[in-house]
């Protein structure tokens, strides 16, 4: 791949001359620098010529070296104009093998550095394989030799565990059918015989239990039913007492309110109703009477109210009441009402009259004045 990047850097440079960012950067300081050498001779002049043109171009005088600098940067700079994209290709092509030079140079250090470590690992290998009387075993063998010994390993691990657990197997049988023969016997079952098959003693354990099982669940139904009877049986007896002592209650009850009617301790309920019915009807007549009382005191004050009105209206028409009753005081009273109101209406009559009067003579007395001073103004007007 480098190669290939070099044929291409030289294809392009022979398609004519190329100049770059760095040469024309190059051209321009270098430019500048002869400027600055220029600058101090002719204007500042602060060096020796002589020097300065050593300094920046030997063989030639300041200016024209200086010029040449000119000269040279405007050319790469034209060149570099002029054909841009050859000289980015050229600069990248360029770049890309700098880069791939380093990169190979890495690339054979690494290599050289794995060489010496591969070196240092056979030197040790061999050492090994000194020690282990085997100068001709190679790292792949012994790969695959350590391979089959962890390989043979396992498997004999494996084997022990497996000796274990059989073991551990036929521990747990024995145990099993000396566990299983005692519960035989305990049930009242043949104890397990010494050729009898697991199975078999299984089998046999295993009907011995449904039949226990049976029996638990009749018998576990029977004490559920004594004990519902139980409960149902409490339940009454405790109804019973309620009403027993709900009984009891309405009876003493009944007798409190049998001696409060006057009544014997065993009257029926109809005797009690019978007595409520008269109470009721003595209820009802004492509240008639209390209201007919209640009315004829109402009356009496009424009358008592009246007579006392009567004498005080007696006592202002100067009328004696002491032997008079109520209604010939009244009938009294009554014409001396009709006698008061005709000489009322008589001096109602007279007080008009007078009025009446009392106006023509006023009109009169207007008149005559009026005519008086009539024949005051008549005279005076004669000049009497």
């Amino acid at each position: 791949l480098a190669d290939d990047r070099e044929r291409e850097l030289r294809g392009l440079a022979a398609a004519g001359e190329i100049a770059t960012h760095e040469q024309v950067q190059a051209a321009r300081i270098h430019r500048d620098e002869g400027w600055r050498l220029v600058r101090q001779e002719y204007i500042e002049r602060v060096e020796d010529p002589d020097r300065l043109s050593a300094t920046f171009a030997s063989g030639l005088s300041l200016p024209a070296a200086y010029e040449g600098a000119v000269r040279e940067a405007d050319r790469l700079a034209d060149i570099l104009h002029a054909d841009a994209g050859r000289a980015a290709n050229y600069e990248t092509t360029r770049q890309r093998i700098a880069d791939m030079q380093k990169t190979r140079r890495a690339l054979f250090a690494r290599r050289d550095a794995l060489n010496a470590e591969l070196a240092e690992l056979d030197i040790r290998w061999g050492a090994i394989a000194q020690s282990l009387g085997q100068l001709d075993l190679t790292p792949a063998a012994a790969i695959e030799w350590c391979q089959k010994h962890s390989n043979w390993v396992e498997r004999y691990t494996l084997l022990g565990a497996q000796r274990q657990a059989r073991q551990e197997v036929a521990d747990l049988l024995v145990t099993t059918r000396t566990g299983l023969s005692e519960a035989l016997t305990a049930c009242g079952l043949p104890g397990l015989a010494d050729g009898e098959l697991l199975t078999a003693a299984l089998a046999r354990a295993k009907a011995a239990v449904d039949a226990a099982r049976q029996a638990a669940t009749a018998r576990a139904a029977l004490v559920g039913q004594i004990t519902q009877q139980e409960l149902d049986l409490a339940d009454t007896i405790s109804q019973q007492a309620r009403s027993t002592e709900k009984m009891n209650l309405w009876q003493r009850q009944w007798d409190e309110t049998v001696t409060a009617l006057r009544l014997p301790t065993r009257s029926l309920p109809a005797e009690a109703h019978a007595r409520i019915d008269e109470f009721d009807a003595l209820a009802s007549a004492l509240d008639t009477l209390d209201e007919l009382s209640r009315e004829a005191e109402l009356e009496r004050g009424k009358r008592s109210s009246f007579e006392e009105a009567l004498s005080a209206l007696a006592g202002e028409v100067d009328e004696s009441v002491s032997d008079k009753d109520a209604d010939h005081l009244v009938s009294m009273l009554y014409d001396e009402l009709a006698i008061a109101r005709e000489a009322d209406r008589l001096r109602k009559q007279t007080d008009v009259d007078i009025e009446r009067e009392t106006t023509r003579i006023q009109q009169a007395q207007l008149a005559a004045s009026s005519q008086h001073e009539r024949l005051a103004e008549l005279v005076r007007r004669a000049g009497v």
